[in-house]
C-alpha cells in the first residue's frame, strides 16, 4: 500500500488446521464438502485461542510489499 509515496511492507504466514471427518465407507468419495466444512467449524469452535494458535503453527512467514 502506498502511503505518502512510501511502500508499506506486511507479512504473510501460512498455517494449517488438522481435523477429522467420519464416513461409513473406506473411500473418501462419499465425503461431501458440507461434511468437511462442518467438521472444520467444529474443530475451530472446540479450540481456545491459545490452542488455536498452537495448532495452526504459523511458522512459514514471508515479507511482502504492497505497491
Amino acid at each position: 500500500m502506498k502511503y505518502g509515496g512510501t511502500n508499506i511492507s506486511f507479512y504473510s504466514s501460512v498455517g494449517s488446521l488438522l481435523f477429522t471427518v467420519e464416513h461409513e465407507e473406506e473411500s473418501v468419495d462419499s465425503v461431501k464438502a458440507s461434511d468437511v466444512r462442518t467438521n472444520i467449524l467444529k474443530r475451530l469452535a472446540s479450540l481456545t485461542d491459545e490452542d488455536l494458535l498452537s495448532s495452526v503453527e504459523l511458522n512459514d512467514t514471508v515479507e511482502e510489499e504492497r505497491v
